[in-house]
């Protein structure tokens, strides 16, 4: 099903962000059972495109449980929900935040279980690399494009965390190990990131501020320092 979707040119999002804040046990979005159905509350932040959503990944905390689960709502489910961007567009208007929110019924059809406990990390395991790796190479564009110094170091640093990318991508195997690894190299690209603004290798203001959000979408410093602790 999530392939015609995508072949439709339906949109998927990943919504993990809660307004309840980091803390699972005080997350806003909650699955829950009444009266023989089962409930969605949904309470999502600062989600990519979020708010024009087409099926979507949703993250949330089970009434009882200290583990998480995702549940995939299909477009005329995310339909329901109330959307809104919020705050500027970021890269020359091209990526837009959004908030959602809301109640809608599923069913256990659309609860992601096949990855077990883990499933959540291992979605994280498998995006961050390949996000990490666009913005290396979003670098290099700026570069190009005359947005962007870099000195003989950067570039070392560059191309070290493409390779560790690369290495990360063609993993066939996982464990807590491969989530540590991973968090550590969106910790270095977050590090990076916040050095070329910090020392005014980034030319123009809306250049910076793309590259600090950067910083914080998909695992900020302090989420993975925690995370890897």
């Amino acid at each position: 099903i999530r392939d015609s979707w995508v072949s439709k040119g339906i949109f998927g999002h990943f919504l993990m962000t809660d307004k309840g804040g980091p803390s699972l046990a005080s997350w806003r979005t909650q699955l829950s059972e009444q009266e023989g159905k089962l409930l969605l509350a949904v309470d999502k932040i600062h989600g990519i495109e979020a708010h024009n959503l087409g099926f979507a990944m949703v993250v949330a905390r089970q009434v009882g449980k200290p583990f998480p689960v995702t549940i995939m709502l299909p477009p005329e489910v995310c339909s329901e929900l109330n959307q809104r961007a919020v705050g500027d567009a970021f890269v020359d208007g091209s990526l837009q935040l959004g908030n959602c929110s809301g109640r809608v019924e599923v069913d256990k059809s659309m609860i992601l279980s096949g990855g077990g406990l883990g499933s959540v990390n291992r979605f994280l395991t498998l995006v961050r690399p390949r996000f990490v790796k666009s913005l290396m190479h979003f670098l290099l564009w700026l570069k190009k494009n005359d947005e962007l110094t870099l000195d003989f170091s950067d570039f070392e640093n560059i191309e070290y965390i493409i390779a560790i990318c690369n290495e990360q991508i063609a993993a066939t195997e996982f464990s807590m190990h491969s989530v540590n690894r991973v968090l550590a190299t969106k910790f270095a690209c977050n590090e990076l990131l916040t050095s070329l603004v910090v020392n005014g290798k980034v030319s123009h203001v809306k250049r910076q501020r793309d590259l600090l959000a950067f910083s914080k979408m998909e695992g900020s410093s302090y989420r993975c320092f925690f995370e890897i602790y």
